[in-house]
This record gives structure tokens, C-alpha cells and sequence, in this order.
């Protein structure tokens, strides 16, 4: 109702004035006023039953643009009829505008869907190759070859990146939830690592943490990969450290250059490299954000803190409601 009082309430200070003219004319000239209050109060009952139908008709009309902006976007979008012509030109034109978006929308999700799979071919292609290439090198030991392998394997977790970033823009990704032993997630991670771990000569510090998370395993160690490497590549020497010493919480802290007061908040933005990034003039600034995207799909969170020259530590919050695994 006061939705219709004010869009009718041009018409309602039209009426007032002009049932108070005559009244005041009558005042002025000081006559009596029952012939035009008879007057008044007859449009009044005109007035007041040509706006109950009036209201009944704009709340009908409504209900219908409602449902016209639930189907929004659609082609099955049901527009009201109207004799009114603005009104008719009006929705003309909100069908050809919802004709002409429902075009660009699959045009979109084609060249979308075209460009992933291009993207996951790939991926799978270039494999292959550097799989080759691993096999060669590892029938030879010597530092060349060694410093080789660690590129390869920095090569393979660029392609792994890409992959799951494709992964990620996707509508329908392929989370199984379940629960796993964490320790056996952690571990898995440390050994992939492992060869990097020798080859910078960084300490990794780990004791068994007995504990189970409710996540997707796949997506889950691809966090991990993530903060593991990251550790890595900005830890030249010392220590990085896993543990879990509030229930729940899950750190990762290396010895590193750590990052600036001024980047810290924004290291999760898509493609942020900060001072160090630019720096090293090899970061992506995407490997933080799938991370932060990635925790929020699994119903987790992350979370960093750093101190220049000292180190960084990252924290994933594994804490969340009790859910049944059917």
C-alpha cells in the first residue's frame, strides 16, 4: 500500500487541491458550504472506488514483474500484458534486451567451455614431455642434472596450477568430500617435496599430528602443494615448520624474507605479486588466490601473517560444523 500511495501520489495532491479550492472560495465569501461538501464528499467516494481498483490493479501488475525478475535473463521470461502503449513499447524493448543477453551469454559460456578444454589438452599434452624429460635426467647424477629436475619440477607445479585454475572457473568442480587422516594428507605433501627440501638444504619440522579433517583430498593437498612451495621459494635457508597447536588450526612457518606490512593484506588478490614478487620477477600472484578460492570451496579458511626478514606463517582453519558423510 505505501508502495502505491507513492507512485499514485501525484493524483492524491491533484484531488486535495482541488476539493480545498472550492471549500476555500466558499470560506472567502462566506457562504454556506453544504451544497460543496455534498460535492466533496461525492468525489471522494468516486475517488476512493476508482483507487481501489487501481490498487488491485497494480498489485497484480505486481506480482507480475516479480516474476519477470525471477526469470530474468531467461528466454522463458513471461512478460504481462498491458494496454498501455509506453508500457507495451517498454517490455518490447526488455524482450529484445533479454533476446539479445540470453545471445552473449552462450556465446560466452562456449568460448568459455572451448577455451578450458584447450586449456586441459594441454595441460595433459605437455605432460608427456616433461615426464620424458624427467626420465633422462634422473639416469644422470650430477648437479647440472639435479638443478635441471628442480626447474622440471618448478615446470610441473606451473601446469598443475593451470589446471586447477581452469578447474576453479568451472560451474561444477569435482570436490569428494570425505574424511581423512590429516597426517597422512601432510606427509604426502612433505615426501613430493622432499628432493627440493635437499637440494636448498632447508630443515623441514614435523611431528605427527593426530587429527582428521572433513575436506576434498585432491583440492585439500593442492593448498598445501601451494603454501609448501611458496615456503620454499622464499626460504633460503633455515627451517619451515608444519604443526597444529591450537586445535583446528593448521601452520605453516618458514624462516624466509617474509613479506612487507603493506602487501600482507592484499596477497590474496588475483595476480598481487608485492614487493617480493616483482622482485623475484618470477611470481604469478595466482598461487595465494586459487588458495584462498580453493579453502572457501572446501569450507575452510586461510589466513597469513609475515614479518620482513624474519619468516612467514601461514594458518588453514579447518575447524567447521559437524556434517554427516552419507
Amino acid at each position: 500500500m505505501k508502495k502505491y500511495l507513492q507512485y499514485r501520489r501525484g493524483y492524491l495532491c491533484i484531488w486535495l487541491l482541488l476539493c480545498s479550492v472550492p471549500i476555500l472560495v466558499q470560506l472567502l465569501y462566506g457562504q454556506a458550504l453544504e451544497s460543496i461538501l455534498y460535492g466533496v464528499g461525492l468525489a471522494t467516494v468516486l475517488v476512493l472506488l476508482f483507487m481501489v481498483h487501481d490498487f488491485l490493479h497494480f498489485r497484480e501488475k505486481e506480482e507480475k514483474r516479480k516474476q519477470v525478475a525471477q526469470n530474468m535473463g531467461s528466454r522463458e521470461l513471461c512478460l504481462f500484458e498491458t494496454n498501455d502503449p509506453v508500457e507495451k513499447e517498454y517490455l518490447d524493448l526488455l524482450g529484445q534486451l533479454t533476446e539479445r543477453y540470453c545471445k552473449q551469454a552462450e556465446q560466452l559460456q562456449t568460448a568459455t567451455k572451448e577455451r578450458q578444454e584447450y586449456y586441459t589438452t594441454w595441460v595433459h599434452q605437455v605432460k608427456t614431455p616433461m615426464a620424458a624429460m624427467n626420465m633422462l635426467l634422473q639416469k644422470k647424477d650430477t648437479p647440472e642434472s639435479r638443478q635441471l629436475q628442480l626447474q622440471l619440477f618448478r615446470m610441473e607445479e606451473y601446469v598443475e596450477m593451470i589446471l586447477h585454475f581452469t578447474r576453479l572457473e568451472e560451474s561444477g568442480t569435482d570436490f569428494v568430500f570425505d574424511s581423512y587422516d590429516l597426517d597422512e594428507l601432510i606427509r604426502k605433501t612433505i615426501r613430493k617435496y622432499a628432493s627440493v627440501f635437499v637440494q636448498k638444504k632447508i630443515a623441514i619440522c614435523y611431528d605427527t599430528i593426530s587429527a582428521h579433517v572433513l575436506t576434498d583430498e585432491k583440492w585439500f593437498c593442492f593448498v598445501l602443494e601451494q603454501v609448501l612451495s611458496n615456503a620454499l621459494k622464499y626460504t633460503n635457508q633455515g627451517s619451515v615448520t608444519i604443526a597444529m597447536e591450537t586445535p583446528g588450526l593448521l601452520t605453516i612457518r618458514d624462516t624466509g624474507i617474509g613479506i612487507a606490512p603493506e602487501d600482507v593484506p592484499r596477497v590474496f588478490e588475483k595476480g598481487y605479486t608485492g614487493y617480493n614478487g616483482r622482485a623475484d620477477h618470477k611470481s604469478t600472484g595466482l598461487g595465494l588466490y586459487l588458495c584462498k578460492r580453493t579453502m572457501n570451496r572446501l569450507h575452510h579458511s586461510i589466513s597469513l601473517t609475515s614479518v620482513v626478514g624474519e619468516g612467514t606463517t601461514v594458518t588453514l582453519d579447518l575447524r567447521r560444523e559437524e556434517r554427516v558423510i552419507e
